[in-house]
């Protein structure tokens, strides 16, 4: 078994364990409700424990608009995040380790190429090339972005980094459309693209230490307007980041009824451990697995996502939102619309990413048949690529959004359906459920979803097809942007 790598691959990678066999839902149970879902710790608990929600990703639409010579797909999604997932909790402690649990965690091995411990160490390895830079000193720097007052020198120094945040991107797309799968690919082809991700991560470490080193620059210059704090957000509010139009990030309070906070809005930063005059040099992660593994719904990027969050607070580092999606395109091109975590519209490979923060508020019912479709297998059978999404209009509700999505589609569910006869079938069952809106397969499969306007129609439709097929995963809950 493998690390978890879920969802549509953006170059020739085909996400299938090696060996070839595709992995799937192992368990079903009764559906799932809000409540039951971890709530974030965003502060340390006693024990200096952080825990932090990674959502299911689910793609209400995918188009496949082309293909790079590289062999990246270009995508045109909008994504949203329904509330359940797994969860990540990270706890002080002088080394990296990854504890297993939940219903799926057999799905998964807690080796040195898990998704999570990926993530750590590339986090770990952004902060050991800066040691000596206390927590909270690294400002915003948008590329392009020339800070109020700043000197020349200063503002020549911002734009390097950014210039090199950039190169690290390109640098990282061509370590992803090297990379392959292990199955399909020559050892040296592998250990080549290892190489180049390797050198993306120093290129947004090298741009993470410029960054800091303008910030200095800008706050001794003659002239500099405000404080760092001041140049941070307008830099966060400049066009050109890497999450277009997000507003500062911020945390969110308990939502109605639910029991906890909207984990993926928290900032990526925190106040660290509580008792330790120093951050720790390592973590006890332990990521609880409530998703199925390799299941169309970016189990594998969430938790990575959510790892990068839950990091940076125990180890107090303030990192520019630029630079850490930057170097995590070398995780996997999922990993952006993870790391902003709210609804969008995903395009270029994966990177480009516009907030659609005034989608209405829908239920939805997921259901996997118990079976893992090979995502590489997908990706091979489309007979061609179409245009992009229909301009996303004002939705006054959830019957609006379901009209919107019926005339956009998923490219990859024709092939997904020829490979794997139980999406068919799963689709069927839930576009019968009464009060259903719309049926649709996510990512690659087999995970399918259907769309309600009220949690008592979507919650009696996941309690009964659970009942008709008791093999099946099957989960309700809510999605709001």
């Amino acid at each position: 078994m493998t690390s978890e790598t879920d969802g549509p691959p953006r170059g020739p990678a085909d996400r299938t364990p090696p060996g070839g066999r595709a992995r799937g839902a192992a368990s079903s149970g009764p559906p799932d409700t809000p409540a039951r879902w971890p709530a974030d710790r965003s502060s340390p608990d006693s024990s200096g424990a952080i825990t932090v929600a990674a959502p299911a990703k689910l793609n209400l639409a995918l188009h496949v608009t082309g293909r790079r010579a590289d062999g990246y797909h270009l995508l045109d999604s909008l994504v949203v995040f329904p509330r359940l997932g797994d969860s990540v909790t990270v706890a002080p402690a002088e080394e990296l380790s990854l504890v297993l649990t939940g219903p799926f965690a057999a799905g998964l091995a807690a080796e040195a190429d898990n998704l999570v411990l990926r993530a750590a160490r590339l986090l770990q390895d952004i902060r050991d090339a800066n040691p000596s830079s206390p927590p909270g000193t690294a400002p915003h720097i948008s590329p392009g972005a020339r800070p109020q007052g700043a000197s020349g020198s200063a503002t020549d120094m911002a734009q390097g980094a950014a210039d090199m945040a950039r190169g690290a991107a390109r640098a990282a797309d061509t370590a992803h459309g090297a990379a392959g799968s292990a199955a399909d690919m020559p050892r040296g082809a592998l250990d080549s693209a290892a190489d180049m991700a390797r050198g993306a991560v120093d290129m947004a470490r090298g741009a993470a230490g410029m960054a800091r080193g303008a910030a200095r620059a800008a706050d001794t210059a003659h002239g500099a307007a405000g404080s760092a704090a001041d140049m941070t957000r307008r830099a966060r509010t400049a066009p050109g980041g890497a999450f277009p139009g997000r507003p500062p990030a911020r945390d969110a309070g308990p939502a109605a009824g639910s029991g906890r906070s909207d984990a993926p809005r928290a900032p990526l930063h925190g106040a660290g451990v509580q008792g330790h005059a120093t951050p720790p040099r390592g973590a006890r992660i332990t990521l609880e697995k409530a998703l199925p593994v390799a299941s169309g719904i970016g189990g594998g990027s969430a938790d990575a996502a959510a790892t990068l969050r839950a990091l940076c607070r125990l180890w107090r580092m303030d990192l520019p939102e630029t630079v850490l999606a930057t170097a995590a395109l070398a995780l996997g091109a999922d990993l952006p619309v993870c790391l902003l975590g709210r609804s969008a519209r995903m395009s270029g490979i994966g990177e480009v990413l516009t907030p659609a923060p005034g989608l209405p508020e829908v239920h939805v019912v997921l259901a996997n048949p118990g079976v893992g479709v090979s995502t590489g297998a997908v990706f091979r059978g489309l007979s061609g690529f179409g245009e992009g999404l229909e301009p996303l209009p004002a939705l006054a509700d959830a019957a609006a959004l379901a009209a919107w999505l019926a005339r956009q589609r998923n490219d990859l569910e024709p092939p997904a359906r020829a490979l794997c006869p139980p999406i068919a079938e799963t689709l069927d069952a839930l576009a019968a459920a009464p009060g259903a809106l719309l049926a649709r397969m996510s990512g690659s499969g087999a995970t399918c979803f259907a769309l309600f306007a009220g949690a008592e129609a979507a919650a009696r439709a996941a309690a009964a097809l659970s009942a008709a097929r008791p093999g099946w995963w099957v989960r309700a809950a809510p999605v709001t942007s």
